[in-house]
């Protein structure tokens, strides 16, 4: 999982050479996409050293990546999971809402928040998942979970598989990236029972601007009740007659992204 480790990452992975020197952080509060924003310093990128690893979940991703771990658990709000997985050259998956217990995770916007998993193939991170996966005990609202099957589903038949292109996304891509990513697509096209469909996306620029007022204000209602459950912290908006102050928020050196 994301760690507050030490700067030394260990030796590079087989066949990269040199020795990979970074850290196995992520940026304060979930906020940041780059991995340069951490109070102890950047996450280096071991595939590729001369590019940020993504974030918020970048010290997880760069684990990884580094061969310092098999898999590792990370968070996803907007993109915390599956941004640092791309940029760092492994597999991020993000599940279903709840599927992983959320209980110890502070959260940046709790309706938004998934926890989800890293590892260096599909294979790996359908086995962590299925072993992070399952019911809440101490979180009463969320729905019971049956085991996590994620491994076995891999070997399933694709069946009918509908596989949406939203067309501004892949507009906006560098070159080199947009050919990979059109290979992949072509790849997946002629595998049989695989529909693929371009799918415009006009209201992309205000989804974006909406899901990150969403995002900003559920974080200041966590920010009001000190990392609370809402439901059960009342948020005084003055000091009480007791003359004690209302509760404070204190940035911990780790958060969910």
């Amino acid at each position: 999982m994301d760690t507050d480790g030490g700067r030394d990452g260990g030796r590079a992975p087989p066949g990269r050479g040199g020795t990979f020197v970074g850290t196995t952080r992520m940026d304060a509060l979930a906020l940041g996409v780059t991995g340069e924003a951490c109070r102890a310093g950047p996450t280096r990128n071991p595939a590729a050293a001369e590019r940020v690893p993504g974030g918020s979940s970048s010290g997880a991703a760069a684990a990884v990546a580094g061969d310092l771990a098999d898999a590792a658990v990370g968070t996803d709000t907007g993109g915390s999971v599956r941004v640092p997985a791309a940029f760092c050259g492994v597999v991020g998956a993000k599940p279903t809402y709840d599927r992983v217990p959320r209980t110890g995770v502070l959260d940046l916007a709790p309706t938004l928040d998934h926890v989800g998993v890293l590892a260096r193939d599909a294979t790996t991170a359908a086995r962590t998942l299925d072993a992070v996966a399952g019911a809440d005990p101490l979180r009463p609202g969320s729905a019971p979970a049956p085991a996590s099957a994620a491994l076995e589903a891999l070997d399933d038949p694709l069946g009918r598989l509908r596989v949406g292109v939203p067309e501004p996304f892949v507009e906006a891509a560098a070159p080199r990236v947009a050919a990979a990513f059109e290979g992949t697509v072509t790849a997946l096209a002629g595998l049989p029972g695989v529909t693929v469909e371009r799918l415009p996306f006009p209201e992309h620029e205000d989804a974006a601007f909406v899901n990150q007022v969403h995002t900003l204000v559920e974080f200041a209602r966590v920010v009001e009740t000190g990392g609370q459950p809402s439901a059960t912290v009342a948020t005084p908006r003055r000091a009480p007659r007791s003359g004690r102050p209302p509760p404070r928020w204190t940035c911990p050196s780790g958060s969910s992204g």
